[in-house]
């Protein structure tokens, strides 16, 4: 790992996937891209993926996590010299969603974690 640092780019990550996942939810042909080209879309977010991390979006079948490792999310805050596979759940849609952002954001974060910079 390179000792430059990358300024706050994991707390945009944190936010530009909560867009996403929640966009995913309302959206099926969002959805259906983020699954295909996980990178592309998310640039069009306008979330800048650090070199040498890639990011792949697969569904969760109901609530079983165990497949989707926990992230570090620091790891978004530095440029890497080896490749860094990162795979993110999208959350099973909620039966029941409001457009409030502190719904949308207690129903999209089950794997997300801390994003502050106490650490």
């Amino acid at each position: 790992m390179s000792n430059h640092k990358l300024k706050h780019t994991s707390n945009q990550w944190v936010a530009t996937y909560l867009h996403a996942v929640s966009k995913s939810w309302l959206d099926d042909n969002f959805k259906a891209s983020l699954l295909e080209d996980a990178h592309k879309v998310l640039k069009e977010l306008g979330f800048h993926i650090p070199e040498n991390i890639f990011i792949e979006f697969r569904e969760v079948a109901g609530n079983d996590y165990n497949d989707f490792p926990e992230i570090n999310l620091s790891i978004f805050d530095h440029i890497h010299t080896t490749p860094i596979h990162v795979t993110v759940p999208i959350p099973t849609k909620p039966e029941t969603l409001s457009n409030s952002f502190e719904d949308i954001f207690s129903k999209a974060t089950p794997m997300v974690g801390c994003a502050c910079f106490c650490a």
